[in-house]
């Protein structure tokens, strides 16, 4: 996409996923990245040029494609390992300083509730939502509403954070002591599309060209131009003349390792979720992502519909090639699969047609047997099978593609939510399925409702 300053553009691989991506402001190219991927699609390297100052990072998981260590330029900055539930029980991270490296370090009660971290306690309600955290002598305490939504922090020193809701539970207002400090305007559920002060006075504006975060921002009267990176997370702001106005790094899990311009504001931090400074906290939807420890603050509203066996776990732990936007499943774009099965491109995809907020899983396979995970059910059928419904454990259903789609495709792919879909395959599902795309979302989301009405869990 261009204008008059910005220009996006964007290389794919033969599988439709992007390996290279440059953003140019004014003509002159500010930030681009060059992917490396593995034979699963995941991400192995990644070099990231800001105002011609260029990284390379280095990725590795595990068998089970969790992420294991990170290099900077060639230097180990972050290792995680993980127990046999897959909760993290191991982290070494040279620039944060943190080596939480010995038994102990991480303590987790039945329920997967982090109940220790190196010198910080943690403590929660009966629905398992987190109640309190202790470090020392500082003392945060968290209060949540019904349905989950985070409705007040009171911090270490004392000041008092709280949250103001619509009746879909986005986040609307901020109050700081008593004092309403930030107003949030939504479309959907998580496309925020301006912010405003207590006395209802503009204080950011933001523009979209069909994807899921702006690439425009009003503030103070002048336009910006907004970058990301590969799931969303706000790397540099620049200006209409091309001069690079914040730059910001994270480590992998999300948490700030700097901040060129900490006085200019901007509500997206890691993956694209809404940044509270004063708690840290990100907010994704439906849930509140504490990026130091690399949890949600609470269960899965879905529970195991939302595909991971540890309800507070992120992403699978794969922070570098998944997001979870709404806090409910793990996923990436499926114009990329949609691409797969329409034989187009995901630049063309992405214009068919656009579906905000749906969330159901779709995986794809080449083979013509039924996959072998506990709890599927399948009908194997030649070529191509497209997977709909629910995690493993959950009941599924495999129905073969009947020529619609090409047997040759050499790849495994999975989807989440905060989708941008094509019109075909809307098509594709109506016809499987008896129902389209936009009545699935909304039956989920009537799903997600009422499992926060019948939580059940035993954290205390």
């Amino acid at each position: 996409m261009s204008d008059s300053a910005l220009t996006l553009s964007r290389d794919f691989n033969g599988y439709g996923e992007t390996d290279r991506e440059a953003h140019s402001v004014g003509g002159d190219q500010m930030v681009w990245e060059v992917i490396e991927r593995d034979n699963a699609g995941r991400i192995r390297q990644k070099t990231e040029t800001v105002g011609g100052e260029a990284v390379t990072y280095d990725y590795d998981y595990d068998e089970m494609g969790r992420l294991l260590t990170v290099l900077k330029d060639g230097t180990p900055v972050e290792e995680y390992r993980y127990d046999a539930a897959g909760r993290r029980n191991y982290e070494l991270n040279t620039r944060r300083g943190i080596s939480r490296t010995a038994d102990g370090d991480f303590d987790y009660d039945d329920a997967d509730c982090l109940t220790e971290i190196g010198d910080a306690d943690y403590e929660y309600d009966a629905d398992g939502f987190l109640l309190q955290k202790t470090d020392g002598a500082d003392v945060t305490q968290y209060d949540y509403s019904l349905w989950g939504e985070l409705l007040s922090v009171t911090l270490p020193d004392e000041r008092f954070i709280e949250y103001v809701h619509d009746p879909l539970g986005r986040r609307i207002a901020k109050t700081a002591d008593g004092t309403i400090t930030e107003k949030y305007l939504w479309t959907g559920l998580t496309t925020l599309l301006a912010v405003y002060d207590g006395g209802d006075n503009l204080l950011m504006r933001f523009e979209y060209a069909g994807s899921r975060m702006p690439v425009a921002m009003t503030k103070g009267g002048t336009r910006y131009y907004l970058v990301y990176d590969q799931v969303g997370t706000l790397r540099a702001v620049t200006d209409a003349s091309g001069n690079l106005v914040k730059r910001v790094e994270y480590d992998t899990f999300g948490n700030v390792i700097s901040d060129s311009n900490t006085a200019f504001a901007v509500p997206f931090g890691f993956a694209g979720g809404l940044y509270d400074a004063d708690t840290g906290l990100i907010r994704f939807g439906y849930r509140d992502y504490d990026p130091d420890t690399g949890r949600w603050t609470a269960k899965d509203p879905i529970l195991f519909a939302g595909g991971d066996t540890d309800l507070y776990g992120y992403c699978l732990n794969d922070p570098v090639n998944l997001t979870d936007p709404e806090g409910l499943i793990f996923g990436s774009t499926v114009a990329k699969l949609v691409g797969k099965i329409m034989g187009r491109s995901a630049q063309e995809i992405t214009t068919v047609g656009q579906l905000s907020d749906a969330a159901i899983s779709i995986g794809i396979e080449t083979s013509g047997q039924s996959p072998n995970i506990p709890g599927k059910l399948g009908y194997a059928a030649d070529g191509l099978q497209i997977q709909g419904g629910y995690q493993l454990g959950m009941l599924g259903v495999s129905i073969a593609g009947q020529g619609l789609v090409s047997p040759a495709i050499p790849v495994i792919l999975s989807g989440g939510a905060g989708w941008q879909i094509g019109s075909g395959l809307n098509n594709i599902y109506e016809r499987f399925f008896g129902q389209s795309f936009g009545e699935y979302a909304y039956d989920f989301k009537e799903y997600v409702r009422e499992h926060f009405e019948n939580r059940n869990s035993q954290c205390k």
